[in-house]
């Protein structure tokens, strides 16, 4: 049953990460989006490690395991996504 069987819960983390020039961008994860320089580090991180990943490395491995498990206990627990028509996540929280 997706998403449950991969989050845990009835939804999954949005999580995205979009470039705006080599030193700005734009980082959102469910409700909370960072602007600026920050977000183009965090972009080159996530594709660096990525990468990594790809290749095998055991750098890139870890990362990305320690990563998708963080994003999905976060956005279990304290940061859920809000729904259309919520107001809050805590009425996300109710909603489940």
């Amino acid at each position: 049953r997706y998403p449950q069987d991969i989050a845990g819960s009835n939804h999954v983390p949005l999580v995205f990460v979009l470039s705006l020039g080599k030193h700005d961008g734009v980082l959102g994860f469910n409700n909370i989006h960072i602007h600026g320089p920050m977000a183009a580090i965090v972009k080159w991180i996530l594709e660096y490690t990525k990468v990594l990943h790809m290749q095998g490395d055991l750098l890139g491995k870890l990362f990305w395991k320690f990563g998708d498990e963080t994003a999905l206990f976060l956005s279990r627990t304290i940061l859920p996504p809000l729904t259309a028509g919520s107001d809050s996540p805590q009425q996300q929280i109710k909603e489940d």
